[in-house]
């Protein structure tokens, strides 16, 4: 089948994953698991009419295609949200298709993260900064040096730096957000919801760019 062939050397790597569910919340889990460290190769789903199509990027299997190409190591996230979430891994369980073990969002811990890092950027002459809480909240909030000459660089190394810092978050190592008053416990495991790790102003969601020049 051609789709594979894209994945076919994938096998055996730790932190890949197969989303159970090509629906409307896959499209929110492709960026969910990458904020946990994890690498999404495809998607596995029930009906077989969309087995064979590209969706969010990754091509989608039917199960025994799924256990074909990836195995009996098979690494899961199941996109729906509880209580289907459940009725679902219930349903893998009992045709042996998965072990509770190996599906990945039943076990993981609420993780720190944050929308304006994820959605919003201010520009001034010299930095793009990724926070939106500076000033009197935040002396040193992290930022990217403007390359003038070349913006193509510049914003490659600002989704970079940015990546990084909520690759750290999700994974609880230290990072330049440690202490913002804007951080969610849960922010990213739970599709945006989730409780602050302490009170602040909170600006309606929206894509946000500033610029002070």
């Amino acid at each position: 089948m051609p789709l594979r062939k894209g994945i076919q050397n994938m096998n055996g790597r730790v932190n890949d994953v197969i989303l159970y569910g090509a629906g409307n919340q896959g499209k929110y889990a492709v960026d969910v698991v990458k904020n946990y460290g994890l690498n999404p190769v495809a998607f596995c789903d029930a009906d077989e009419k969309k087995a064979g199509t590209i969706y969010c990027g990754l091509p989608v299997f039917t199960k025994d295609e799924t256990r074909k190409q990836f195995g009996e190591n098979l690494k899961l996230w199941v996109t729906p949200e509880p209580p289907l979430r459940d009725e679902i891994v219930e349903g893998l369980v009992a045709e042996k298709f998965a072990q509770k073990k190996d599906i990945c969002n039943l076990s993981l811990k609420p993780t720190l993260g944050c929308f304006h890092l994820q959605s919003t950027v201010i520009v001034n002459e010299s930095r793009l900064y990724q926070c939106c809480v500076w000033g009197d909240l935040r002396n040193y909030p992290p930022y990217t040096e403007v390359d003038n000459e070349d913006w193509e660089s510049t914003i490659t190394r600002y989704l970079e730096n940015r990546n990084e810092i909520m690759a750290a978050l999700a994974e609880g190592r230290p990072c330049a957000c440690d202490g913002c008053p804007s951080l969610y416990e849960g922010y990213w495991g739970n599709g945006g919801g989730g409780v602050k790790q302490n009170p602040c102003a909170c600006h309606k969601p929206q894509l946000s760019v500033s610029a002070f020049l």
